[in-house]
Formats: C-alpha cells, sequence, structure tokens
C-alpha cells in the first residue's frame, strides 16, 4: 500500500483569471445596452458556481510513478554520486518540487538533494544526482524517503514501503572510509549577547527588526569530515515555550575543530526573563547527526543563560 500524506491548497489564479473573464465579457455589450437585472443574477450565480468549480480543480498531489536508483557507488572516486531515476506526475498545476532522502545502512548517515523545477510540467522524468563523499558508510543504502510538491503547494510523501513498491531503491557504497564517528560540542564557547532587549534592532537594522542573539561555538570531529553546521536552541527557564533557535553553518570539510558564529532572532513575543541552553544538534559533511541535550551542555559556554529584557 502506498504511503501519501496530502495537503490542499486552494488556486487562486483561477479565480483572478474567471474574474477577468467575466469583466471582459462583461465590456462586449452594445453600447447603451445593459444586461436585466434577473440576467444578471444568473450571470453572477453562474459565475461563481463557476469560480468555486475551478477553486476545487487542482485538488489532487502529485503523484510518483516509478524510481529507480544505480546499483554501486564507487565513493573512492572523485565526484561519486547515486544517480536517482524517477517519474513524477501532476494532474494540472504540474511538479514543482521533489526532495529526496538516502539513508546509511545503520542509519548514522543522510544524504538530501532538493530539486526546483524549472518550467512545471504535468509529468516529470528525472535523473537526480545526489553527492556521496569518501566518508560515506559502505554497505546498503536506502531511498528513504521522497517528496513531491505541484506548483500550488499539494504534496505527497512516500516512505521505504511506499517507494519499495514504485521500483529499485537500495544501492551499495563501496571503497569508503566509514566516517561514523559522531561530531561533538566541545567546552569554551562565547556567549556574544548574554542580556538583550527583545525590542532592540541589531546594531544598523532599522526599528522594527527583531532582537538578535549570537554565540561561537566550538565543535570538533575526529572522523575526517568535518563539521558542516549545527543549531543551538533556548529556552525560557530553561523547560517552557518559547523557545527560539540558532544556526550556523560551515562548507570547509576536513576539519577537526572549528569555532563556529550562530545567530537567531529573538521574537518580540518572547518571555521576559532567563532562557537557558537545553538542545544541541551538530551535523559533519559525512552526514553524522549528533544530539546534545542539558545535562550535557553545562560547559558549552561561558554563559548557558540570555537575560531577556523587554
Amino acid at each position: 500500500m502506498k504511503h501519501l500524506s496530502i495537503v490542499r491548497a486552494c488556486n487562486f489564479s483561477s479565480a483572478i483569471a474567471l474574474a477577468l473573464a467575466a469583466a471582459a465579457g462583461a465590456s462586449e455589450s452594445a453600447p447603451g445596452q445593459s444586461a436585466a437585472p434577473g440576467q444578471q443574477q444568473a450571470d453572477q450565480l453562474s459565475f461563481q458556481t463557476h469560480r468555486a468549480t475551478q477553486l476545487e480543480d487542482d485538488n489532487k498531489a502529485p503523484r510518483l510513478r516509478s524510481i529507480r536508483v544505480g546499483g554501486k557507488v564507487d565513493v573512492s572516486k572523485s565526484g561519486a554520486q547515486a544517480v536517482v531515476k524517477l517519474v513524477a506526475s501532476d494532474n494540472l498545476s504540474g511538479v514543482d518540487r521533489i526532495e529526496v532522502t538516502l539513508r546509511s545502512p545503520f542509519s548514522d548517515q543522510w544524504r538530501t538533494l532538493n530539486w526546483v523545477s524549472p518550467f512545471d510540467t504535468a509529468r516529470t522524468e528525472l535523473q537526480l544526482g545526489i553527492d556521496m563523499p569518501g566518508t560515506s558508510e559502505n554497505g546498503k543504502w536506502y531511498i528513504h524517503s521522497v517528496e513531491l510538491k505541484d506548483a500550488n503547494g499539494l504534496s505527497a510523501v512516500y516512505d521505504e514501503q511506499a517507494l519499495a513498491a514504485l521500483g529499485h531503491t537500495t544501492f551499495a557504497v563501496v571503497h569508503g572510509s566509514g566516517d561514523v564517528v559522531l561530531p561533538k560540542g566541545l567546552d569554551g564557547g562565547v556567549n556574544l549577547t548574554p542580556a538583550l532587549s527583545r525590542s532592540a534592532p541589531p546594531p544598523g537594522r532599522p526599528r522594527g527588526t527583531p532582537a538578535r542573539a549570537g554565540v561561537r561555538l566550538r565543535l570538533g570531529d575526529e572522523g575526517g569530515g568535518g563539521v558542516s553546521q549545527a543549531w543551538l536552541q533556548f529556552c525560557y527557564l530553561g523547560n517552557k515555550e518559547p523557545c527560539f533557535m540558532l544556526e550556523g553553518s560551515n562548507t570547509v570539510r576536513g576539519q577537526g575543530e572549528i569555532a563556529l558564529p550562530m545567530g537567531g532572532y529573538v521574537p518580540k513575543s518572547a518571555e521576559v526573563g532567563p532562557y537557558f541552553v537545553t538542545w544541541l544538534r551538530v551535523f559533519d559533511h559525512a552526514g553524522n547527526i549528533a544530539d546534545y541535550f542539558a545535562e550535557d551542555l553545562n560547559t558549552l559556554l561561558d554563559r548557558n543563560v540570555i537575560m531577556v529584557s523587554p
């Protein structure tokens, strides 16, 4: 059985087009003549009924028709990729976006590719190359999920079981260094905004811009891939909503340790008071992901709290 998750959206462009067409039709009446009141009401009712029908026309999410991935990828070669071939279709507005996610044999590594259509069409046949670095884990990889979206925002998500029914969804990785070492947070990071006003814009920004919090984290990776990005969450009183997230990224591979600047906006609706570090997620370039929670983060920063004032 296929597992689909569909979100509905209205085609407002159809309604606008019909309204313009109706206006154009009205302007074509003979000069000095006007439709009878009863005819006007009938025309209006007909237009409203037609418009409602049009709004409901695009109520089907795009569909994945078939999918296939190559049998073997030698990641010792420069530019190695897993090539995913797929066919997708949509009844009206056309396939607009596709996201494909791969997972490693033990789910320690993940690879994701986002494709955006240059021209939405009812039927889309694609070959998508997903980079597989030399640090990839050896063994059988899987196409974990595929998400399709059409131009009206309707979406469908296919999981591993649904994908397996549509084609060949596994491939072998060989000659990889097998970097499955998790990246980590290191002691000694710096809290750049230990106190801030939720109503004060960042320096040089116009009034009304939300306040911005920042830190500089020390992060490490001993597996060879190097840290690629991190997320850091602060929550009110350390265990309550609201929370806000700081993010940072690093494009240089292979670094054993980095000092990563991170930032994020503080909503104007944030409660006044202390916000404590509650969660850290660190990614490396090999696709490994490590999570750390409050009890593991006591020495992550020189000050693990941000005081928010009005």
